[in-house]
């Protein structure tokens, strides 16, 4: 970094400074009092002489002086520097820039070797520092740059460093960041992978990862980046963008259509349609097929779902999926034409629980109701039920509860008692009780259980069991005692989930104790030391 560069970055750090000691300096107190302490004859000691101010060091004279330290100095220096706690913010940065130019590995050693204190007090500074360095060793020696990444491997402070560089390596020299693609972590800092790295010219982007080393599209960021390309120059030149796709190796090929497939299809949608028609059959393909119905549908539901049914075999079930919800935002009737018209199967299945899903969107009600109008043994309403059922408590506690007590054993009634018994806890605990004396005996215990549960999960237990004192007391014991041996019996895979389970039967009232203590002794099975605690 040059002088002027350095003046310049450390300008704006000093301007602050040097405007406040000026401005002490010109507004002084013509009184010649101190604000605080009255004239300063009456603040100075007798026969004393006051002490003359002290001078204030000239702001540029100190920038001087610290650059031509700067200038000279060795990495003993430079480390120096950069701990010293009198120096600016802005200075420390140029002090590791320089040392980054001078000697990369050196500031390497000196973050690595940091303790935790130390890198904790002053994080966000040490990380730009990394950050910089990465960044500007990948431009004067990018193998080198990699190496040390490589070496510090999944170390904490150095996570990101191998995409520092590539990021850096993809404005620079975008063959060579395929290739250290490759070894890239599927880490979410893909996210920081800009649009400028691309956008500048799709079409040259796309003529390097056409040539990229086998393995880098796996990274699902890189594989995010060829994509948005592909959709750039989709936009610029369509004959362009299919001659590339078509151009790449068949292999390469496959893990790029279902991602490209509807970016071409939305754009180009004939193109996109003559590509899939010349494509080699393989499970990729169908999934390409999907995506060209989805963006298909957009325009013209009846459309895709005639192209659907012409060219589409295994890619049929998410198919008819995206043009059921494109019907839906049509209308649920109209999206109920195209359930009528299926065939009974899987798909048909699928389309149940898609046009219930978006209808439950507008109106739960009228949804969960038509749902229920279909036959008890119909294999949508099933999977209509499943996906459902987590929300309807939350939309009609009511309705929900009164269906569950009618039908103990539908389907998703495991479910649906879950999301019951935490909507009770979380809205009317007493209430949950009470419904749960009217069902049978079996979902009666698991109604307890859930509560208990529920009422564990959301640290609510001293309500569920204040609401459970409300019964007669006979109830309260037999409901403590199902609690206690349905938790004797159950081992978490997490040991400190057993503690915190037993932990909480501390919280069962004094007057229920020996009904507990009971239970526990009477469990079949269950961990001697689990009774013991």
């Amino acid at each position: 970094m040059t002088r002027p560069s350095l003046l310049w970055l450390i300008t704006a750090g000093c301007v602050a400074a040097g405007a406040f000691c000026a401005g002490r300096l010109v507004f002084q107190n013509p009184s010649g009092k101190s604000a605080a302490n009255g004239t300063a004859a009456e603040t100075q000691a007798p026969g004393k002489l006051q002490a003359p101010p002290v001078a204030l060091e000239d702001p540029l004279l100190r920038r001087l002086r610290f650059l031509d330290r700067l200038e000279a100095a060795d990495q003993a220096d430079l480390r120096r520097m950069l701990l010293d706690n009198g120096g600016s913010r802005e200075e420390k940065l140029a002090v590791a820039q320089r040392w980054t130019e001078k000697d990369p590995a050196g500031l390497l050693g000196f973050l690595k070797g940091l303790s935790r204190t130390d890198w904790d007090r002053f994080r966000q500074q040490f990380a730009k520092i990394r950050e910089n360095l990465f960044r500007t060793w990948a431009v004067q020696d990018p193998d080198a740059a990699l190496a040390a990444a490589d070496a510090v491997g999944n170390h904490p402070r150095f996570r990101t460093a191998r995409w520092e560089i590539v990021e850096t390596l993809f404005r620079t020299d975008p063959a060579k960041a395929f290739e250290a693609a490759v070894k890239l972590p599927q880490y979410q800092h893909g996210d920081r992978m800009e649009e400028t790295i691309w956008a500048k010219d799709p079409a040259a982007f796309l003529k390097v990862a056409g040539s990229a080393p086998r393995g880098a599209l796996r990274n699902e960021s890189v594989k995010r980046m060829v994509e948005g390309a592909f959709g750039a120059l989709l936009k610029q030149d369509p004959a362009a963008a299919a001659a590339w796709l078509t151009g790449r190796p068949l292999e390469q090929q496959r893990k790029l259509w279902p991602g490209l497939a509807y970016q071409f299809a939305e754009s180009d949608p004939a193109g996109a349609q003559a590509w899939f028609a010349g494509a080699p059959p393989s499970a990729e393909r169908e999934k390409a097929g999907a995506e060209i119905v989805r963006a298909l549908a957009a325009k013209d539901p009846n459309a895709a779902l005639e192209w659907l049914q012409d060219h589409l075999q295994g890619g049929r079930p998410a198919a008819f999926a995206y043009v059921a919800e494109a019907l839906a935002e049509k209308g649920v009737d109209a999206a109920m034409q195209l359930l009528d018209a299926m065939p009974p199967g899987a798909q048909r299945d699928g389309v149940v629980a898609v046009v219930a899903q978006q209808w439950a969107e507008k109106d739960f009600k009228q949804a969960i109701d038509w749902v229920l109008s279909l036959p008890a043994d119909d294999p949508g309403r099933t999977r209509a039920m499943e996906r459902m059922s987590d929300k309807w408590p939350e939309k009609d506690l009511p309705g929900a509860a009164a269906f569950l007590a009618k039908n103990p054993e539908s389907s998703g009634a495991a479910n649906l008692m879950s999301a019951l018994t935490r909507q009770f806890v979380d809205k009317d605990v007493a209430g949950g009780f009470a419904w749960a004396e009217t069902l049978p005996e079996n979902s009666r215990v698991k109604a307890y259980n859930g509560l208990f549960n529920a009422g564990f999960a959301q640290e609510k237990l001293p309500e569920v069991y204040a609401a459970m004192e409300k019964l007669p007391f006979d109830q309260q014991t037999a409901i403590v005692g199902k609690i206690v041996g349905k938790g004797m019996n159950t081992s978490y895979s997490d040991g400190g989930m057993d503690a915190r389970y037993l932990n909480s039967l501390k919280q069962i009232p004094e007057s229920l104790r020996p009904a507990a203590r009971e239970a526990i002794n009477k469990t079949p099975g269950a961990d001697a030391a689990k009774k013991q605690a």
